[in-house]
């Protein structure tokens, strides 16, 4: 019922704010935009023994709005979900925007709580980009760190995002022509007890993601499939 009443929210939501019309985005904050992504999954079962299999995982860009300089979106599924993956778990709600060349991530409870964020975020990025977490700076810079722990003065690495590497993006995959610019970027989040990797594709968004835990088996390599649009999706 959540998703349903969700759903309808977006449908007959009043705002001030125009509707991001750019069918480009640097993250790929595109309504009516789905990511396809297929790769392996490890899991630690109830009796202990740690389990394999095949995992897809689709998430979906729900709305996106612009105001000023900031734009944001409604998405269901964000990548990171990905993290602790068990059998039958069902992509969340949760807001991504762009404030000044970043990307901030908020979670949300629910759709509706989503929308209740965007609005927040469009109305106030500096306010947003507070509470929010940055998953991918302006800049990259291959061997400098971001994210708010550097931001604390924290120097041993953990804890924040690491720009690990800088190569060519694929150029024969079905979503390489929504690139705006040829380069893959790998940013790595490094904690005690595990580790995330994104890929990050300018004018696409996340082409790969790893996880994987250092103690109890928990692991997830995916990589993007496809990426298809609904042009008749709401704005």
């Amino acid at each position: 019922m959540r998703f349903r009443a969700g759903i309808i929210a977006l449908l007959v939501l009043p705002s001030p704010y125009a509707p991001a019309q750019i069918e480009s985005s640097r993250f790929g904050l595109v309504a009516g935009r789905t990511y396809s992504y297929v790769g392996i999954a490890q899991w630690t079962d109830t009796t202990e023994r740690a389990r394999t299999a095949p995992l897809r995982w689709r998430m979906d860009i729900v709305q996106a709005r612009s105001w000023h300089d900031v734009r944001g979106a409604v998405v269901r599924g964000w990548i990171q979900e990905l993290a602790w993956y068990t059998p039958g778990q069902r992509p969340d709600f949760s807001i991504l925007f762009e404030y000044r060349g970043r990307l901030y991530h908020i979670a949300a409870q629910d759709s509706v709580a989503a929308i209740d964020s965007l609005a927040a975020a469009i109305r106030d990025g500096v306010s947003a980009a507070r509470r929010g977490e940055l998953i991918v700076d302006s800049s990259l810079v291959v061997g400098e760190t971001f994210g708010s722990d550097v931001d604390r003065g924290r120097t041993d690495g953990f804890y924040a995002w690491d720009v690990d590497s800088q190569a060519a993006a694929p150029r024969r995959l079905r979503w390489s022509p929504l690139a705006i610019e040829p380069t893959r970027w790998r940013i790595v989040y490094r904690t005690l007890a595990d580790e995330q990797v994104i890929d990050f594709v300018p004018g696409v968004g996340v082409s790969r993601f790893t996880y994987v835990h250092h103690g109890t088996v928990a692991a997830v390599d995916v990589h993007l499939s496809t990426v298809t649009t609904v042009r008749s999706a709401h704005r």
